[in-house]
């Protein structure tokens, strides 16, 4: 005996009915204009004292003739770019145009270190009202002027050149060797 199972069918697969998304655009979109942001300025550290009374009176500017003697005499250099205390009357170069410097090495180096003092002095200090003269490094003095606001003889054109090793003058006439 046979037996027939019968057959089962699946319904058809459907599908279901192809439709396309409606079609629709996106909303247009602008960005919103915007201003760049805003950006402050990089901070910058104030500008560093220079370092020496050569590096200042090099970033002053009008000193190039003092300097140039100065580096001629070793002593004179060394209290320019040592650690100091000092203060330094140095003449412009409108001051020294038309000076002949001593040629002799011990005059140049007297003359040089007449016009430094071994204390720093600004120049507050120096016109206060009661000095009379400055000890400089040549081991004589300059005086002081107070009524006519001079040292030397000499008129400060640029009062306190600050250094870390004290404070420089530009001044406007060579003053006369101490001793």
């Amino acid at each position: 005996t046979t037996t027939t199972v019968p057959e089962t069918t699946a319904p058809p697969a459907t599908d279901p009915p192809a439709t396309d998304p409606p079609a629709t655009d996106p909303p247009a979109t602008t960005p919103p204009a915007t201003d760049p942001p805003a950006t402050d300025p990089p901070a910058t550290d104030p500008p560093s004292e220079p370092a020496t009374a050569t590096e200042a009176l090099q970033a002053a500017g009008g000193y190039g003739t003092f300097l140039s003697l100065a580096s001629q005499v070793p002593s004179v250099q060394s209290l320019l770019d040592g650690p100091g205390p000092i203060t330094v009357f140095a003449p412009t170069d409108d001051a020294l145009s038309g000076v002949t410097p001593p040629s002799d090495q011990a005059e140049l180096e007297q003359l040089l270190l007449s016009h430094i003092a071994n204390e720093t002095l600004d120049a507050a200090a120096i016109f206060d009202g009661s000095r009379t003269e400055v000890t400089m490094a040549s081991g004589g003095t300059q005086p002081v002027d107070q009524v006519a606001q001079t040292i030397g003889g000499a008129s400060v054109s640029q009062a306190d050149i600050a250094s870390t090793s004290g404070v420089s003058h530009g001044i406007g006439a060579v003053m006369s060797p101490t001793s």
